[in-house]
């Protein structure tokens, strides 16, 4: 069985549109959600590709 390549990458490919998880790392919280094409469109900083778009 592949290893996941980030930590939660399962979780995360799981997520559907409108889903969002909250992380705690090192006292900071961090609020995640799945983005789609506008999102991509729209932001223009911050951004970082991992693996193959869907």
């Amino acid at each position: 069985m592949e290893q996941p390549k980030i930590p939660f990458e399962k979780d995360l490919l799981e997520m559907n549109i409108g889903d969002e998880m909250v992380l705690f790392i090192k006292g900071r919280i961090f609020v995640v959600r799945r983005g789609n094409e506008d999102d991509i469109e729209t932001t223009n900083k911050g951004l970082c590709f991992i693996g193959a778009r869907q």
